[in-house]
């Protein structure tokens, strides 16, 4: 059965020129890296439309200040709303819309340029996640990680820990998010790591 499917990849790419097969010049491009070696190249348009650049000193880890910032669109809409009320909408470059507002308790004290400040700063925040999101996506899969472990800590936190892949750390490098400290090897998890 033919079905749509959604993929992600984290890539390395250049921009690299090749002959068009009519013989009538050069078309611009970009060569792509694929994380097992293999080489192809793809056309400019094509290739900016599926692919967002990380910046030139990004390992590839991480999602920085200005990759959020030049994912949301310029000239957002804000709008005020009532006699306290601040509402901004802002597209994403994927034209994904995100809607924020902002509400103080005094309409005396209504400023909506501060409320404007205010929506803004939570739109970028969920952009972080959403971008977060994609990188983990295109670093690891979609598919549940080899061992998860999942319990409460000492202080009932919940505590998750994933073996990760042989990319990004060894079990025995693996840090408990919620302490920063080394986590415990999972049981299992480094034959589930080396398959």
């Amino acid at each position: 059965m033919t079905q749509y499917y959604i993929g992600t990849k984290r890539i390395q790419a250049w921009p690299e020129q090749r002959a068009k097969e009519d013989g009538s010049g050069y078309a611009d491009g970009y060569a792509i890296k694929y994380p097992d070696g293999y080489i192809s190249w793809s056309p400019k348009d094509v290739f900016e439309k599926a692919y967002l650049p990380m910046g030139e000193d990004n390992d590839g880890s991480k999602i920085t200040q200005q990759m959020v910032d030049d994912f949301i669109m310029p000239a957002p809409i804000v709008q005020t709303v009532g006699p306290k009320t601040t509402v901004v909408q802002a597209t994403l470059r994927n034209g994904f819309v995100i809607t924020e507002s902002s509400t103080c308790v005094d309409p005396a004290n209504y400023n909506e340029d501060l409320g404007k400040k205010i929506c803004m700063e939570r739109i970028k925040n969920k952009v972080w996640e959403l971008l977060g999101f994609l990188l983990q996506s295109a670093r690891t899969g979609l598919s549940v990680p080899a061992a998860v472990d999942v319990g409460l800590g000492q202080d009932e936190t919940v505590v998750t820990r994933i073996a990760p892949s042989a990319e990004d750390t060894t079990i025995s490098e693996a840090m408990d998010e919620s302490t920063g400290q080394q986590a415990e090897p999972v049981p299992g998890a480094e034959a589930a790591a080396a398959e």
